[in-house]
Formats: structure tokens, C-alpha cells, sequence
């Protein structure tokens, strides 16, 4: 079956509009509520193992009851973050409190852990992401917070090099403020990753200069004027926009890219027509050249593969299982019913994939299509989990990855068919009884060993355990006009953000310093400064304007124990 772009662009006026993801009158299972309660009891029991042992650190390591501080998310508590809007969510209202406290006061002027260059792609999707979140959640009153986001913001700014092009590099030096320019290209997910972000921040600021920054980048991946297929974009592009290579994909590295072309579509009501047209070109292309299926006897799974030139590769890694969700989003958005069932058939795969030993699905997996291409099992175990299942493990690991969850979750609140509470009910039983380490939750190694032994865990528990895992579970089975899909746009950390332009103008927001030139490797000799003396700077004052604002400089305490200006890497500041 095929489904031209044409066709879906038809639809595109207004759809939008209807708020109509969700499958209005969703009625959830008497089931539903004790699952509830069980997702927030274990999301509580791993917060307060990391608060126990990590506190003020990126990552609990659950084996050695100790923390870590990862080189993709610089010391700044990756964890504190994205649990962040988890708390409030899950209405652990202390707990929330807390965090933001923290938040507000953590100094993003330089990364805190040594020589460490700042991932533009992870401190936009994970640290930015939950403030903006946060700050909206809990109803535009922390003003703390959102100057911190923009404090960030300022300093990501500089991942663009205006005179080399308009896509953003990779990282950051935040201590010269220079882009990392010594590799060309980027892949289009770090690159096109931050629109939703930084739409957001210049809503809630009034100034469009994030917001433009983030488009630019958008439109210039979006705007090839030859791609390999319409809509897919390859994997790599240089800063001009240019492409580097042929690797198509929805996996990692391309996977986020697409998610926001369609969410971004909604957040912005179809304010322009290049990010619906893209996307819905891209799931044309993608029908016709990455989508195999596997034969009648191995349950006629649909997976939706890569492609390098005209050679398909026959796996699919958890990372691309995000699709299934997407599409129908996308789909409900575009009342397209094709596109709705295609991810629909993507998802039931990828939830398939958690038919192992454990009930935990592992990190890649290949397959046969119904015409005898694909790669054939090598072993007989993987010649058996084909024969059952449709599929075969190439990767054991289970890395608390969510995609998979995520998409049920899109799943269920599209259709409200009960399978997919059943399905993600069952793999929260088996989180509770397989990941649990010394302390908290954590990784498996290989997800075929049913015995309960700490040399099968993994020695570090990523932030998006907290983000993703657990606050998506937790969807699944709360109220679905609490958080509802139809007013609330998750970025791919999966920290909401919200629908509408009507928004309170923000009260005492200390406001960054005039822009300078991004790329030119400037050192900012101010964090920021105060708002002008009634406290307030109305939405619309550009930041550079010098009525709005003064030259008074902010202070901002260093973390807990460790002497203002030193690394927290630094044995002489903190002690691990």
C-alpha cells in the first residue's frame, strides 16, 4: 500500500487544529489506577536512591551506590533535570519544589566537568527542555527558573557560526564560547532538535532570536533541494546546509529531526507550510523505500529500516521505534488513516521486540521480509526467536531506552485499545523485577538472562530513566485529560511543553545581555542582568533594547560545597 504526499498536504489546512490525537471519551481500565500507583511508587524509589547517593550529580551508579558526572551532560545534575517535571506531573509537590531550587541557581557559564566541551543537542533536549517545561507546568511563576533557561540559551547560541551557515555544530565551548568547528558535518538530529525549545523560550521572552536561530537550521535541512528520496534528508549535513553522505534513517542520529517537523507543525498551528509538507514527503518516501514486512508465518511484522543509497540494511534499532508513535501523531493530526495504521503496525513491532525472556526488549534486531530479503539468523536461538516472533536480537542490551513505551503510549491514546495496557503493564512488572540494583533501577546487559544478578546491571542509570521511562509508564495509565497529547507538545526528552500563545507576561524574569555575534568566540563577561525597576519587561521588548534593561550584574551561588568558579570535576573542590 502507498500513500502519496500530495494526498496527505490536502488534509493539512486546519487539522492541526482539531487537538484531535487523542480518541475522544478514552476511558481507562479499573486496572489503570493501581498501575498508577505502582509506576509512581518505583519512579519514587529511584529518585530517592539517586538523591541518597548522587545528589547534585548527572548519574546515580546503582552498583557502586555512588554518582557520576557524564561528559555528554557536564556535572550540572542531569538528573535533578529531567526528573524535574516528572515530579510535578506524578504531584510530588516537595519533591518538584526542590528541584527547581536547584535548578534556578545551577551556573551554566562553564561546564562542571573539566576540559569538557557542552553537547549542543543534549544540554537543549534535557536541560533547557525541563526548565521551559517546568516553568510552564507549574504556571509561569518560577520566574528563577526561566532566567536561567535563557541564560542557557544564550550561551547555546553560539553553536551557530553565522558565516559558515545556518546549522548549528555539534558542541560547545562554553568557557570561550566557541563552537567546536573541527568536525564538518552534523547529523540532522543534533542539528534539528531545538525548535520546539527555543519557539518556546522566545514565547515566554518575547524575543525571537531563538526562535529564528532554531528555524533557520530547520529550514535549511528541510529545503535540499536534492534529496535522496523527497522529505529524507541524509544523515549528515555540513554547517551551509549542505548534505553529507547518503544514510537515510529514523534511527539515532536522524530520529529527532523528524519528530519535530510534525510536533513543531502542531505547536505552531501550521504557521508555515514547510514543516507539515516535509514530513508528510519524508513518510511517503519512507513507505515506498525503508518499510519491509516479514512473511505470514513470522506474524507479518512491519519494521521501517535504513537505507545507504539503494542498499537497505534489514534491522531496526529501539531508537527508530519512536516512528510508530510519530506517525499516528501525525496521522491523528493530518486525519490520514493510512499513515495512522502504518505506525500503528510500526508500533505493534516494536512492542513484539519484548518478547524475550525477561519481557524487556533489547537495543537492535533484524529480520527476514515475506520475500526472503533481510539477513538470516546466525544462530540457532536467533533462528528461533524469527521462527516465534517475527524477529531476532542483534543487541541483548536494554539501555532504559523509551521508545518503545512511548509509542504504546501514542498507541493507546489514539485507539484506547486495551492491549497496549496490558502490554506496558507487563514491562513495568518486569523493570520492577529485573533492573533493580543495590540501589535504584538501572540497564541490563542482556535482556535473554532471567537471573537476578548485579553482574547483568549496568554501573550508571541515565537521566532519561526519569524523563522518559517512568513518565511515559505513568501515562499510560493516568488520567488522559491530565496531561493530554491534544495541549501539551513533548520534546523527544519527553518534557512537555505547551500549546497556545496566550501566556502570562513573566514578573521579575532577569532578562540575558544583548546579543553578541554567535561564533565569534566573544567571553561574556556578565551572567546577565536585572530588569528595569517596576520588575517587569513586557513580552515583545527585544533583550537588546537598553530601555528594558541594566547593566547590574547577576550573582549566581556555585553548587553545594564546591568553591565558586572551580570545576566540580575538580578532586579539590568535591569529593566523590
Amino acid at each position: 500500500m502507498r500513500i502519496h504526499a500530495g494526498l496527505v498536504l490536502t488534509s493539512i489546512a486546519g487539522a492541526v487544529r482539531a487537538g484531535n490525537i487523542q480518541l475522544p471519551g478514552l476511558t481507562l481500565p479499573s486496572s489503570a489506577a493501581s498501575n498508577a500507583a505502582l509506576v509512581k511508587s518505583t519512579f519514587l524509589t529511584a529518585y530517592t536512591d539517586y538523591k541518597t547517593y548522587a545528589w547534585g550529580h548527572d548519574d546515580l551508579e546503582p552498583i557502586s551506590k555512588s554518582w557520576t558526572n557524564g561528559r555528554r551532560v557536564n556535572g550540572w545534575g542531569a538528573t535533578i533535570f529531567d526528573a524535574m517535571d516528572t515530579l510535578y506531573i506524578m504531584g510530588f509537590t516537595d519533591l518538584f519544589a526542590e528541584a527547581v531550587e536547584f535548578a534556578s541557581n545551577v551556573d551554566f557559564s562553564y561546564s562542571h566537568t573539566v576540559g569538557d566541551h557542552v553537547s549542543f543537542f543534549e544540554t537543549t533536549i534535557r536541560y533547557l527542555g525541563s526548565m521551559l517545561s517546568a516553568y510552564e507546568l507549574n504556571g509561569y511563576q518560577d520566574a528563577a527558573l526561566l532566567a536561567n533557561a535563557q541564560l542557557l540559551a544564550d550561551k547555546l547560541i553560539f553553536g551557530w557560526v553565522p558565516a559558515n551557515g545556518p546549522i548549528p555544530y555539534g558542541s560547545i565551548d562554553f568557557a570561550t564560547n566557541k563552537a567546536d568547528v573541527s568536525s564538518a558535518s552534523n547529523n540532522i538530529a543534533s542539528a534539528g532538535s531545538n525548535v520546539l525549545e527555543f519557539y518556546t523560550l522566545s514565547k515566554l521572552t518575547g524575543n525571537s532570536t531563538y526562535q529564528t536561530f532554531a528555524e533557520q537550521g530547520m529550514v535549511a535541512i528541510a529545503s535540499n533541494p536534492s534529496p535522496p528520496f523527497p522529505g529524507l534528508s541524509p544523515q549528515q549535513v555540513f554547517a551551509s546546509g549542505a548534505p553529507d553522505g547518503n544514510v537515510i534513517s529514523w534511527d539515532g542520529g536522524n530520529d529527532s529531526y523528524y519528530e519535530y517537523l510534525i510536533k513543531y507543525f502542531k505547536m505552531t498551528a501550521n504557521a508555515n507550510t514547510l514543516w507539515g509538507k516535509t514530513w508528510a514527503a519524508a513518510v511517503d518516501s519512507s513507505i515506498k523505500q525503508l518499510l519491509k514486512t516479514t512473511s505470514a508465518a513470522t506474524g507479518q511484522r512491519t519494521y521501517l529500516t535504513s537505507a545507504s543509497g539503494s542498499s537497505n540494511g534489514f534491522e531496526m534499532g529501539d531508537l527508530a521505534c519512536f516512528s510508530g508513535g510519530n506517525w499516528i501523531l501525525g496521522g491523528k493530526l493530518l486525519d490520514n488513516a493510512t499513515i495512522i495504521n502504518f505506525g500503528l503496525n510500526i508500533t505493534d513491532a516494536c512492542t513484539n521486540t519484548y518478547n524475550t525472556p525477561t519481557g524487556i526488549g533489547g537495543g537492535g534486531f533484524a529480520f527476514v521480509t515475506g520475500d526472503g530479503q533481510g539477513m538470516p539468523p546466525s544462530t540457532a536461538a536467533q533462528q528461533a526467536e524469527f521462527e516465534s516472533f517475527g524477529f531476532y536480537n542483534t543487541d541483548n542490551g536494554w539501555y532504559m531506552r523509551p521508545e518503545v513505551i512511548e509509542s504504546a503510549v501514542y498507541a493507546w491514546r489514539a485507539t484506547g485499545d486495551l492491549k497496549y495496557q496490558t502490554w506496558a503493564a507487563g514491562v513495568l512488572q518486569s523493570i520492577i523485577k529485573y533492573t533493580k540494583g543495590p540501589v535504584g533501577f538501572t540497564s541490563l546487559n542482556d535482556v535473554t538472562r532471567t537471573d537476578l544478578s548485579t553482574d547483568n546491571l549496568g554501573d550508571n542509570v541515565e537521566s532519561f530513566l526519569y524523563a522518559e521511562v517512568f513518565k511515559y509508564l505513568f501515562l499510560m495509565f493516568d488520567d488522559p485529560d491530565h496531561i493530554s497529547f491534544d495541549t501539551w507538545v513533548f520534546n523527544t526528552e519527553c518534557h512537555p511543553l505547551a500549546m497556545g500563545q496566550n501566556i502570562p507576561a513573566p514578573s521579575g524574569v532577569l532578562h540575558s545581555d544583548p546579543f553578541p555575534s554567535p561564533g565569534t568566540g566573544t567571553q561574556s563577561t556578565q551572567a546577565g542582568v536585572k530588569p528595569d525597576p517596576t520588575g517587569k519587561i513586557a513580552i515583545g521588548t527585544a533583550v537588546s533594547d537598553p530601555a528594558a534593561v541594566t547593566a547590574a550584574a547577576v550573582e549566581v551561588p556555585a553548587p553545594p560545597g564546591v568553591v565558586t568558579g572551580t570545576a566540580v570535576g575538580d578532586p579539590a573542590a568535591t569529593a566523590k
